[in-house]
C-alpha cells in the first residue's frame, strides 16, 4: 500500500520543494521520513501535544484517553536530534503558530492536526497565505465527516490520493 509518506516524499522530490510545514506531528513519521528522504527540505513542524477539548470529532474520548501526548513528545524530540538545523518545532497550537510563519513562504503546508470541522477550517485559513504562488495546501484523513467538510467548503477544487489524502496542487489555488 502507498502511504502518505511516500506520497509527500515523491511530491516533494518531484517538485524541489525547501520548505514545508507539518500541523500535528504525533510520533514524527512524516516528519522523519521527509528529513530522511529529502536532504534540501526544512520543516515548520507544530504540535501542541496536549488535548485539546473538540479537536478530534468522533474521536474525542479515544484522543483525551488514550493518547500519551508526552510520551509522543518525547518520542518526537529524540528522533528529531538527527536533524537539529532542518526544522523548526513550535510547540503550541496551529492557530498560534500561523503567526509566526511568514506570509508566502513555505511550498507546501502538511494539514493532520485538528481534525474537526471548525480546525480544519481554521487550519486551512491560516494557513493557506503561508504558501508560496503555486504552493500546495496538502492533509491527511479525508475520510473524516470533519476534516471532509471542511476542505470541500474551502477547497471544492480538491483531489485526493493513496492513504486519506487530500491535496490542492499548483494552479488551483483560489
Amino acid at each position: 500500500m502507498i502511504t502518505r509518506l511516500a506520497t509527500l516524499t515523491k511530491w516533494t522530490r518531484d517538485h524541489g520543494w525547501t520548505r514545508g510545514a507539518e500541523l500535528g506531528l504525533s510520533l514524527g513519521w512524516l516528519t522523519f521520513n521527509l528529513l530522511k528522504n529529502c536532504p534540501d527540505l526544512f520543516l515548520v513542524c507544530v504540535d501542541p501535544w496536549v488535548y485539546v477539548p473538540g479537536s478530534v470529532a468522533g474521536g474525542d474520548k479515544c484522543y483525551r484517553t488514550n493518547w500519551d501526548h508526552q510520551r509522543r513528545e518525547r518520542a518526537w524530540r529524540t528522533a528529531s536530534k538527527q536533524w537539529p538545523d532542518r526544522y523548526d518545532l513550535l510547540n503550541m497550537t496551529t492557530d498560534e503558530a500561523a503567526a509566526l510563519v511568514d506570509d508566502r513562504s513555505l511550498d507546501f503546508v502538511f494539514v493532520d492536526a485538528d481534525h474537526s470541522e471548525a480546525g480544519v477550517r481554521a487550519d486551512i485559513e491560516n494557513w493557506r497565505p503561508k504558501l508560496k504562488p503555486g504552493g500546495w495546501l496538502i492533509g491527511h484523513d479525508i475520510h473524516l465527516p470533519g476534516v471532509n467538510a471542511a476542505v470541500n467548503a474551502l477547497c471544492p477544487e480538491f483531489r485526493t490520493a493513496a492513504d486519506n489524502v487530500w491535496y490542492l496542487p499548483k494552479g488551483t489555488m483560489q
